[in-house]
């Protein structure tokens, strides 16, 4: 037999008063265990005669429990629950009307004439507005009109704070009158009345005076200002509260009888063998029974914290129905058990008839549920019946359920297998598999094609026989990754400069990853090993790699290349007069001149030429590099200052030998150069460049096509600030207004084309009203740190015009030079600027060279995002020349990018510099960033950049720039 463990079952009853006390309260517990489930082992008929036989006992045994003292207690539990429930009445009515009584106190006391009384000296004299006579008359008459219709007024009066009456009103009959003040109210509850002059109590506090069943009621009687002056006191009567209750008996908090005849009746208060108690789960005594079997229910109100403020009511209970209540249940168990006994008789031989046609449904369900068959049981009764159809039901779901899925589970794995076959042989990655040993048992198709075997070669053979591994470095042979899977049951790899040396002894640059396959147990059946030809992208990295670090024109190093060499030489710099090495600063002569008259393709072959006459003058161990338009800088290993001075000259001399031509022009070339040692006390690397620079225009300024060596006792080099034209003219050129705004718009080439964006440019009117290009002051304003006040300007011009509604929805584009950018001050200033114009921030675009960005990545990327934040955006100026372009780009949170022109200005015809705007663009666009080439001055270029997919197009190609109040908003797609 299946048993069931046995539950047990708790009844809790409990009476609470309208305070939340409990007032009766009782327990029962009884245990029940369950009648056991059949499992088929008894049959149904002797279950079922068992069950009448039980059921015939049962009206004996009930009449027996009848006459037990729990049934009588049972009664006596409601008989008490009646009479708790009247006194609880009596309570509850009780405690409306001392709520009642003490909200009418507070009112009185809160009455002018009680003050006005109390004002007087003791009663005599007059008060602030009445006097004694006329304040007694008016409250008298307001405690008439109040109290003229209450049966259970007795007596009022008003102390001041020593305890003297000033005033007493009784009632006589159904009038109130004045009575005699002595001996004083404050003499029956001095403790309570000395704290209620203190201040202790501030709302009215109820007492019960215990020898003539009253309630007092006294409030504190406050002045203006809130100070107790006097106390009032009322006494109502409670005898008509409890008139009604008949049978009650009333006890105080010291066992005092206020009301009823208590013989017979047990308080309370008492204890001993006597009398027997029932306490609820508080402890709170709530009935009492006398040895004679009388009970009594009570309930408790308290008037005040204090024990003789308590009143204990009780009420008698009423076993007179008692007998009549037994007689007419065993007459209705009688009843019932006889109505249960015919119906059980006919339950048996219904059931005897139901149970031969379940079985034959049973065994017909059965074999259909083997058959695969859809079957249902709907047995509903007996249990037993209805629990067995549930789980045969459950039964032939889950048989049906199982041989479902088996189907479904082989079409999937059918579909899953044709899917990774198909999987395999499309995708461009090698795949091949291995059993345990290490033996290939596949190779998709692009896995063939990349070892450049057949399948019957590979199929069988040992992994590391088919893989043939080697270092790019040296050549040297790799361990397998599969074989290392295998052994190490975990994923391996070859590393990231790892060749695959075919048979016919051709290295190809892959990437091999290999990861190990389980069984169900955890054991590795074998490994997949995944091979990847990465020989384009190593090739474009490293041709990144070399644009990073060389100048895309001349080939030689570029700036950033150069000072980080440059920081070097400095950080191992010593002083004194020995041999050091020289930074050289070479700056070509009347360069403009060339590039303005024949164009920047002229321009452009001069910086060819002039790379290779600097590299061929250059010893072993020097370094040249291109750092700017038509500046070069060289870094010589340590030598003397003859030394360094002779192969300074030796540049010289070739520069001027060097005649350019170009389509029938001839051209002297010249160079001015500036030569400084690189010291310990050189300072910084700008402090190093700009003594070089400045060198260089010393040797400019004094005819050019010389040579100036900068030292401690160089008058010259310290002089050279002063004597710039151009910083003086940017000067006042700011405070006379004379800059220039210039628009130059963009156009799309990607849809949407209607988008606006252009880029703001600055121009100098000189005095005497000619247009003074940026070039020609704009470097002078960089190396003298004028820029902060040039980008001020330009700020605070643009958002004035766009304020007033000039270019209306374009995106408008400012350049923000490397000081700016470092100036703590600027981002305030912008800030500002945009709050007290108003203009939207989206409307605005910051240009900031990589140059300037990279030289204080910090403070340049909290600037971007400070801004950003407000909604501006930003574009990365001159993407491409620095050296580690694709390293910063994923620091700075830019919107565009903007190809530096030395990439887009042979687009066309140079096929190098169009694989580098085409993955400056891919990137751009994988992070999300617009690009925007500039340098556009042909059509042609225009239709290249199309074709890669730039976002947007700027050079004279699309618009020359114009003023800026007559420049076209926007140009056509």
């Amino acid at each position: 037999m299946n048993r069931q463990a046995p539950e047990r079952f708790t009844a809790t009853a409990r009476c609470v008063d309208r305070s939340g006390r409990a007032i009766l309260g009782y327990k029962r517990k009884r245990s029940t265990t369950l009648a056991w489930r059949g499992d088929g082992a008894m049959r149904l008929r002797t279950l079922l005669l068992l069950l009448l036989f039980g059921l015939g006992l049962l009206p004996a045994a009930v009449l027996t429990a009848l006459d037990l003292p729990a049934t009588v207690a049972t009664f006596e539990e409601a008989a008490a629950r009646e009479a708790l429930s009247r006194g609880e009445a009596a309570a509850a009515e009780l405690n409306r009307r001392m709520e009642r009584r003490k909200e009418t106190v507070r009112n009185l006391a809160m009455l002018p004439a009680p003050l006005e009384m109390l004002n007087a000296s003791r009663g005599k004299g007059d008060g602030l507005y009445l006097d004694v006579r006329q304040a007694e008359e008016r409250f008298s008459g307001v405690v008439r009109r109040w109290f003229g219709g209450a049966s259970d007024f007795r007596r009022l009066a008003i102390l001041d704070r020593e305890g003297t009456e000033l005033l007493r009103l009784e009632a006589a009959g159904r009038e109130i009158a004045p009575a005699g003040t002595t001996p004083s109210l404050a003499t029956e509850f001095p403790e309570r009345f000395a704290a209620m002059v203190a201040g202790n109590a501030r709302e009215p506090r109820a007492m019960l005076v215990s020898s003539s069943l009253r309630v007092r009621v006294a409030g504190p009687i406050r002045s203006l200002d809130g100070l107790v002056v006097g106390v009032l006191v009322t006494e109502f009567d409670l005898h008509d509260v409890f008139g009604t209750s008949a049978g009650s008996v009333l006890f105080d908090g010291t066992g005092r009888v206020l009301l009823g005849d208590p013989a017979g009746v047990v308080s309370p208060f008492e204890a001993g063998g006597r009398s027997s108690r029932i306490r609820d789960e508080d402890g709170d005594l709530v009935v009492t029974r006398s040895a004679a079997g009388d009970a009594v229910a009570w309930t408790l109100i308290r008037f005040d914290e204090r024990p003789e403020d308590a009143l204990w009511i009780g009420t008698a209970l009423d076993r007179s129905r008692l007998g009549d209540w037994l007689a007419d249940l065993r007459l209705r168990v009688a009843a019932v058990a006889l109505a249960l006994t015919l119906i059980l008789a006919l339950v048996v031989r219904f059931v005897a008839v139901r149970v031969d046609g379940a079985r034959q449904r049973l065994l017909g369900g059965l074999a259909g549920i083997l058959r695969g068959e859809e079957v249902a049981f709907s047995w509903s009764w007996p249990r037993e019946a209805r629990l067995l159809a549930e789980e045969l039901n459950a039964l032939a779901v889950r048989h049906g359920d199982a041989t479902r899925a088996r189907a479904a589970a082989e079409e999937q794995l059918f579909r899953e297998k044709e899917q990774a076959e198909a999987t395999l042989l499309s995708i461009a990655d090698g795949v091949l598999t291995t059993d345990a040993e290490g033996r290939v048992r596949y190779a998709n198709p692009a896995a063939v094609r990349l070892l450049n075997r057949r399948m019957e070669d590979i199929r069988g053979q040992m992994v590391d026989h088919v893989l043939i591994l080697v270092d790019e470095a040296h050549h040297t042979p790799l361990p397998d990754p599969a074989i290392a899977c295998l052994q190490g049951a975990r994923v391996a790899d070859a590393g990231a400069e790892t060749l695959l040396v075919r048979p016919d002894g051709q290295p190809v640059a892959v990437e091999v990853t290999a990861a190990p396959m389980h069984d169900r147990q955890g054991g590795i059946v074998g490994a997949v090993v995944a091979l990847r030809n990465v020989a384009k992208e190593r090739q474009l990295g490293r041709m990144l790699a070399y644009q990073a670090a060389h100048d895309p024109l001349t080939g030689l190093m570029n700036r950033r290349a150069f000072e980080e060499r440059l920081k070097a030489a400095l950080a191992e710099a010593q002083d004194g007069d020995g041999q050091a090495q020289w930074l050289c600063y070479v700056d070509l002569d009347q360069f403009k001149l060339i590039n303005d008259t024949c164009g920047h393709l002229a321009g452009d072959e001069l910086l060819k030429q002039v790379a290779a006459e600097l590299k061929c003058c250059a010893r072993d161990g020097d370094l040249v590099a291109r750092t700017g338009g038509d500046e070069f800088s060289v870094l010589t290993h340590p030598a003397s200052r003859d030394s360094a001075y002779e192969l300074a000259d030796r540049m010289r001399r070739a520069l001027t030998d060097l005649h350019f031509v170009w389509q029938s022009q001839s051209f002297s070339t010249s160079g001015s150069f500036g030569l400084v040692p690189v010291r310990q006390r050189s300072g910084s690397l700008y402090d190093l460049m700009s003594a070089a620079d400045r060198a260089c225009y010393v040797a400019k300024d004094r005819g050019r096509n010389r040579i100036h060596v900068a030292d401690s006792q160089d008058e010259a080099t310290r002089r050279i600030g002063s004597e710039m034209r151009w910083v003086h003219e940017t000067i006042r050129a700011l405070e006379q207004d004379r800059l220039l705004l210039y628009w130059q718009p963009f156009r799309p080439l990607r849809p949407p084309f209607d988008e606006v964006h252009g880029e703001i440019l600055v121009r100098m009117r000189a005095e005497d009203g000619s247009i003074v290009p940026p070039g020609a002051f704009i470097p002078a304003a960089e190396r003298y740190n004028l820029m902060r006040d040039v980008d001020r300007w330009i700020v605070s011009r643009v958002l004035a015009s766009l304020a007033a509604g000039g270019v209306a929805g374009a995106t408008v584009s400012v350049n923000l030079s490397a000081q700016s950018l470092c100036d703590d001050d600027f981002l305030g200033f912008v800030l500002s600027a945009l709050d007290s114009t108003g203009v939207d921030p989206r409307l605005l675009c910051f240009e900031v060279t990589e140059t300037a960005a990279m030289s204080n990545l910090t403070r340049a990327r909290q600037m971007i995002e400070a801004l950003k934040g407000r909604g501006c955006r930003f574009s990365l100026d001159d993407f491409g020349s620095g050296l580690s372009s694709f390293a910063y780009l994923k620091n700075l949170p830019v919107d565009y990018l903007k190809i530096d022109g030395s990439f887009v200005r042979h687009i066309v015809e140079d096929r190098l510099d169009r694989a580098f705007v085409q993955s400056i663009n891919d990137i751009g666009h994988l992070m999300g960033i617009e690009t925007i080439a500039e340098y556009v001055e042909t059509p042609a270029i225009e239709a290249v950049l199309r074709d890669l997919g730039v976002d947007f197009a700027q050079g004279y190609a699309v618009a020359r720039p114009a003023p800026w109040d007559a420049a076209p908003v926007a140009v056509p797609a």
